[in-house]
Protein backbone atom coordinates (compact mmCIF):
# COMPACT_ATOMS: atom_id res chain seq x y z
CA UNK A 1 0.00 0.00 0.00
CA UNK A 2 1.10 3.56 -0.66
CA UNK A 3 -0.13 6.56 1.29
CA UNK A 4 0.33 10.33 1.47
CA UNK A 5 -0.81 12.98 3.92
CA UNK A 6 -0.96 16.77 3.87
CA UNK A 7 -2.52 19.73 5.60
CA UNK A 8 -2.95 23.42 4.90
CA UNK A 9 -4.18 26.19 7.18
CA UNK A 10 -7.58 27.64 6.18
CA UNK A 11 -8.07 30.01 9.12
CA UNK A 12 -10.08 33.04 7.97
CA UNK A 13 -9.28 36.61 8.90
CA UNK A 14 -10.83 37.97 12.09
CA UNK A 15 -14.24 39.47 11.39
CA UNK A 16 -15.95 36.72 9.38
CA UNK A 17 -19.34 35.50 10.54
CA UNK A 18 -19.23 32.21 12.41
CA UNK A 19 -21.54 29.28 11.78
CA UNK A 20 -23.98 27.41 13.87
CA UNK A 21 -25.53 29.56 16.60
CA UNK A 22 -28.61 31.66 15.92
CA UNK A 23 -27.99 33.69 19.10
CA UNK A 24 -24.53 34.82 17.99
CA UNK A 25 -24.84 38.47 17.02
CA UNK A 26 -21.25 39.40 16.15
CA UNK A 27 -18.53 38.21 13.78
CA UNK A 28 -15.37 36.53 15.02
CA UNK A 29 -13.27 38.64 17.40
CA UNK A 30 -10.08 36.56 17.45
CA UNK A 31 -8.45 33.23 16.68
CA UNK A 32 -8.21 30.56 19.37
CA UNK A 33 -6.99 27.69 17.14
CA UNK A 34 -6.17 27.56 13.46
CA UNK A 35 -8.44 25.65 11.08
CA UNK A 36 -7.02 23.12 8.62
CA UNK A 37 -7.93 20.96 5.68
CA UNK A 38 -6.12 17.63 5.79
CA UNK A 39 -5.63 15.21 2.93
CA UNK A 40 -5.15 11.44 3.11
CA UNK A 41 -4.30 9.55 -0.07
CA UNK A 42 -4.32 5.73 -0.18
CA UNK A 43 -3.34 3.53 -3.11
CA UNK A 44 -3.24 -0.24 -3.44
CA UNK A 45 -2.80 -1.79 -6.86
CA UNK A 46 -5.39 -0.05 -9.07
CA UNK A 47 -7.57 1.24 -6.21
CA UNK A 48 -7.03 4.80 -4.99
CA UNK A 49 -8.80 7.05 -2.48
CA UNK A 50 -8.33 10.70 -1.63
CA UNK A 51 -10.02 11.84 1.60
CA UNK A 52 -10.11 15.55 2.41
CA UNK A 53 -11.28 16.63 5.86
CA UNK A 54 -11.83 20.28 6.79
CA UNK A 55 -12.25 22.00 10.15
CA UNK A 56 -15.51 23.57 8.94
CA UNK A 57 -19.20 23.18 9.69
CA UNK A 58 -19.73 21.55 6.30
CA UNK A 59 -19.73 21.87 2.52
CA UNK A 60 -22.51 22.86 0.14
CA UNK A 61 -23.44 20.15 -2.40
CA UNK A 62 -22.52 22.41 -5.33
CA UNK A 63 -19.06 23.06 -3.87
CA UNK A 64 -18.39 19.34 -3.44
CA UNK A 65 -19.54 18.60 -7.00
CA UNK A 66 -17.33 21.36 -8.42
CA UNK A 67 -14.31 20.26 -6.37
CA UNK A 68 -14.81 16.61 -7.34
CA UNK A 69 -14.80 17.50 -11.04
CA UNK A 70 -11.71 19.71 -10.71
CA UNK A 71 -9.76 17.19 -8.63
CA UNK A 72 -10.71 14.24 -10.80
CA UNK A 73 -9.36 16.10 -13.83
CA UNK A 74 -6.20 17.33 -12.07
CA UNK A 75 -5.26 14.07 -10.37
CA UNK A 76 -6.67 11.49 -12.77
CA UNK A 77 -8.92 9.99 -10.10
CA UNK A 78 -12.49 8.85 -10.71
CA UNK A 79 -14.93 11.13 -8.86
CA UNK A 80 -16.13 8.17 -6.79
CA UNK A 81 -12.63 7.93 -5.24
CA UNK A 82 -12.78 11.46 -3.78
CA UNK A 83 -14.22 11.76 -0.27
CA UNK A 84 -14.97 14.99 1.60
CA UNK A 85 -15.79 15.41 5.28
CA UNK A 86 -16.06 18.27 7.75
CA UNK A 87 -15.69 18.49 11.51
CA UNK A 88 -19.06 20.27 11.87
CA UNK A 89 -17.34 23.02 13.84
CA UNK A 90 -19.59 25.72 15.27
CA UNK A 91 -16.52 27.89 15.87
CA UNK A 92 -15.53 28.31 12.25
CA UNK A 93 -16.78 30.45 9.39
CA UNK A 94 -20.22 30.00 7.86
CA UNK A 95 -19.65 27.74 4.84
CA UNK A 96 -23.16 26.30 4.45
CA UNK A 97 -26.60 27.88 4.32
CA UNK A 98 -28.18 27.54 7.75
CA UNK A 99 -31.12 29.67 8.87
CA UNK A 100 -30.07 32.34 11.38
CA UNK A 101 -26.61 30.83 11.80
CA UNK A 102 -24.21 33.17 10.04
CA UNK A 103 -23.93 34.52 6.53
CA UNK A 104 -21.42 32.92 4.21
CA UNK A 105 -18.55 35.27 3.39
CA UNK A 106 -18.02 35.32 -0.39
CA UNK A 107 -14.40 36.42 0.00
CA UNK A 108 -13.57 33.58 2.36
CA UNK A 109 -15.37 31.03 0.19
CA UNK A 110 -13.38 32.20 -2.83
CA UNK A 111 -10.13 31.94 -0.85
CA UNK A 112 -11.23 28.52 0.40
CA UNK A 113 -10.80 27.09 -3.07
CA UNK A 114 -8.71 24.49 -1.27
CA UNK A 115 -7.75 22.50 -4.27
CA UNK A 116 -6.43 25.00 -6.78
CA UNK A 117 -2.98 26.51 -7.04
CA UNK A 118 -4.21 30.11 -7.23
CA UNK A 119 -3.53 31.97 -4.01
CA UNK A 120 -1.03 29.47 -2.60
CA UNK A 121 2.62 30.43 -2.10
CA UNK A 122 4.93 29.50 -5.01
CA UNK A 123 5.94 25.85 -4.90
CA UNK A 124 3.14 24.86 -2.50
CA UNK A 125 0.66 22.37 -3.88
CA UNK A 126 -2.97 22.37 -2.85
CA UNK A 127 -3.58 19.79 -0.10
CA UNK A 128 -5.26 17.34 -2.44
CA UNK A 129 -2.40 17.27 -4.89
CA UNK A 130 0.22 17.29 -2.13
CA UNK A 131 -1.09 14.13 -0.47
CA UNK A 132 -1.56 12.38 -3.81
CA UNK A 133 1.80 13.41 -5.29
CA UNK A 134 3.86 12.82 -2.14
CA UNK A 135 2.63 9.28 -1.49
CA UNK A 136 5.05 6.47 -0.72
CA UNK A 137 4.91 2.84 0.46
CA UNK A 138 3.73 2.43 4.02
CA UNK A 139 2.04 -0.07 6.30
CA UNK A 140 -1.66 -0.13 7.00
CA UNK A 141 -3.60 -2.15 9.49
CA UNK A 142 -6.68 -2.40 11.64
CA UNK A 143 -7.20 -3.50 15.19
CA UNK A 144 -9.98 -5.14 17.16
CA UNK A 145 -10.44 -5.00 20.91
CA UNK A 146 -9.45 -8.10 22.84
CA UNK A 147 -12.22 -10.09 24.48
Amino acid sequence: MKCGVSQVCITPAVGVELAGYAARQQPSIGIHDDLYVRGLYLEQEDERLLWLHADLIGFEREQVQRLRRALAAELGLPERQLLFSAAHSHSGPATVRLRAAGTMDAGYLAALDLFRRRGLPPGMRPPAAESAVAHRPGPAGAGLPAD
